[in-house]
């Protein structure tokens, strides 16, 4: 018996071979993109990322962690110990996994190159979370999303994390955090999977003190829906753990911040928080009302629809109400004198991008059977809104610490410390670390020299760093040049 047609005579199974192929071409371009942004983040550090431990990493890896782990003084009271008001244990665990992997030798390069899988992994599951699901026109219709991801994932803004083995906790807060999202969202509360969502929250809670507010953007958002429905006893309940935690952890990050690095009153608290969101400029304060306008558009939208709301819908507004958070919590532990947001935070702060993206897209599909002057609106806008974050990323490009010129000084910098600290060890002359104005310690050739000197940490440095100096001679003059360190 013939299959019934449909659609002018094609039959189910030639639909549902289409769906397939459909699929496995958005499965295929979800891939390229993790390769491509990958593959950019890897050039970049073969490019100019410099083997040398760099500031923090001294005392946090070199002596609390390594050192420590050789000497077998590292205790479990030590990898939970706060460091300022961060708990960091998700990144100390990363650091000793690859360390001894590495047969227990510090290799920056290496941390630069796994972190940035890190970060990847966390720019496309916060991608998809912006994404439509569920068919072909939603697929295509995603399309800009995926393209603004490319950008978030691709573009060095963040670069002190990407150039930092160190700071790979940044990336493990993203992770964590946009993975206990969509499993609270997706899942009935108290369930398996929900916990699930718990236990990354917890995760994400011990990467950074940032790693709490994504509970803070899912509750308000579960709160509306069991309003909009008759809320269970288990409903409730998960609220209740899911706020708790996050206001424990909170009141954990207030008690132990660094007062110095306040914003010491509302107008430098509003001063950073504009800044912020203005992402991706850097130290203007306007453009954050033009690009999170279709957020708020969505917003009111969402409200007004009630029931009709989808999990697209969901997602959009927990990711911007999350990333508001990490802006408003940054601007108030680093907005001292209103300044604008370090660069460590940009990569918390680039997911504003994709939220207001997904809901442009939204937005237009909601209103692609209104009026024309309705379509030509939303046309017009979208199309200020890309050429704005373009103009945004231009100026970007010509700050200092903007991800053209702050990640070539950060190579230069590193590299000067590097062929300081690299004179030192070979030859034991101090005057290497004093007479040369970078160090890679704060600039503290005493402290620096304390620890180059402690034979624990002198075992583990990177080879480059302790490998027989050999001099070339130049000229007549037999003067002999010391070599520069470029990897």
């Amino acid at each position: 018996m013939a299959w019934p047609t449909r659609m002018g005579g094609e039959t189910p199974k030639k639909l549902a071979a289409e769906g397939s192929m459909a699929r496995w071409a958005w499965v295929s371009l979800w891939i390229f993109a993790g390769i491509f942004i990958l593959g950019v983040k890897w050039w970049l550090i073969d490019m100019l990322g410099v083997n040398v431990p760099f500031l923090d990493q001294w005392d946090a890896e070199g002596r609390n962690l390594y050192a420590a782990w050789q000497t077998g003084e590292l205790t479990f009271s030590s990898l939970i110990a706060a460091h300022n008001e961060h708990r960091i244990i998700t990144g100390r665990l990363w650091h000793l996994l690859w360390f001894l992997l590495n047969e227990q030798t510090w290799n920056v390069r290496l941390q630069m190159q796994v972190n940035a899988i890190v970060h990847t992994t966390a720019v496309l599951l916060v991608t998809a979370a912006a994404c439509a699901h569920g068919g072909r026109r939603l697929s295509v219709a995603s399309l800009p999303i995926l393209l603004v991801g490319l950008a978030v994932g691709a573009v060095p803004s963040a670069w002190f994390n990407l150039f930092g083995g160190f700071q790979v906790q940044f990336y493990f807060a993203l992770l964590f955090q946009i993975v206990a999202m969509l499993l609270w969202l997706a899942n009935a509360p108290l369930s398996m999977k929900w916990w699930l969502g718990t236990a990354a929250y917890l995760v994400a809670m011990n990467s950074v003190a940032t790693g709490s507010l994504v509970g803070f953007a899912v509750v308000p958002v579960l709160l509306v829906h069991r309003y909009r429905q008759m809320p269970s006893r288990k409903d409730w309940l998960a609220v209740a753990t899911i706020l708790g935690m996050g206001v424990i952890a909170s009141v954990f990050t207030v008690s132990v911040s660094v007062v110095s690095l306040r914003a010491g009153a509302p107008s430098e608290f509003l001063s950073t928080l504009l800044k912020s969101l203005s992402y991706p400029f850097m130290n203007i304060r306007w453009p954050a009302f033009l690009l999170w306008f279709p957020f708020g558009v969505h917003v009111a939208l969402w409200f007004r629809r009630g029931r009709e709301t989808s999990a697209w819908d969901d997602r959009l507004v927990c990711l911007g109400l999350w990333v508001m958070a990490m802006a408003a919590a940054t601007s108030y532990g680093r907005g001292a004198d209103g300044r604008g947001p370090l660069v460590h935070y940009m990569d918390h702060l680039a997911p504003g991008l994709l939220v207001n993206m997904g809901c442009l897209v939204r937005v237009g599909l909601l209103w692609h059977r209104r009026g024309i002057g309705i379509k030509m609106a939303h046309g017009i806008g979208f199309s200020l809104w890309a050429y704005v974050v373009l103009v945004g990323y231009s100026q970007a490009a010509g700050n200092s610490n903007g991800w053209v010129r702050g990640p070539k000084f950060r190579h230069f910098q590193t590299n000067t410390m590097a062929r300081n600290l690299h004179h030192y060890l070979v030859t034991g002359d101090v005057s290497h670390l004093t007479d040369h104005g970078a160090v890679p310690y704060f600039t503290n050739p005493k402290h620096q020299q304390k620890l180059a000197d402690r034979a624990e940490i002198r075992e583990i440095l990177p080879p480059d760093l302790t490998k027989t100096l050999k001099f070339k001679v130049l000229g007549m003059g037999g003067k002999a040049k010391l070599p520069v360190i470029t990897h």
